[in-house]
């Protein structure tokens, strides 16, 4: 179990943003097999710990819950990182949830993050991509 933990942990890309005042590691998911895979079969998420979803190019972004077992928020931010929209998905393995806009970026926190951090829409996060 501790190296199957051991090799995840390897495996999956982490860094730091800055949206406010907040610091939140993220886990990165960049490619397609870890954009569908995201949080699936997580059973916690610390405060300040979330998942940046990256996309070439901005997009309408639809996101659902299908395996997912801890309720989540989810900010959608445009090509200037600026968030656009936030929405709270409930355990729904049927419901899709879109960006209202074009995004291309997509934060996913613990659930209701957004509103017991103020975090309104048009804040900016920070990133230095080459940091990773």
């Amino acid at each position: 179990m501790l190296q199957q933990l051991l090799a995840f942990i390897l495996l999956c890309e982490f860094t730091t943003i800055r949206l406010s005042d907040e610091t939140i590691r993220v886990e990165l998911a960049q490619t397609h097999k870890e954009q569908v895979k995201g949080l699936k079969g997580r059973t916690e998420l610390a405060e300040n710990e979330g998942m940046l979803f990256v996309y070439e190019t901005p997009q309408i972004l639809p996101f659902w819950m299908k395996g997912v077992k801890i309720p989540l928020s989810i900010g959608f931010f445009d090509e200037k990182r600026e968030l656009i929209g936030v929405k709270e998905m409930a355990l729904s393995p049927i419901k899709i949830y879109y960006s209202p806009n074009l995004a291309q970026y997509a934060l996913e926190m613990p659930a209701g993050w957004f509103e017991r951090h103020n975090i309104p829409t048009g804040t900016r996060f920070e990133w230095d991509e080459h940091s990773r």
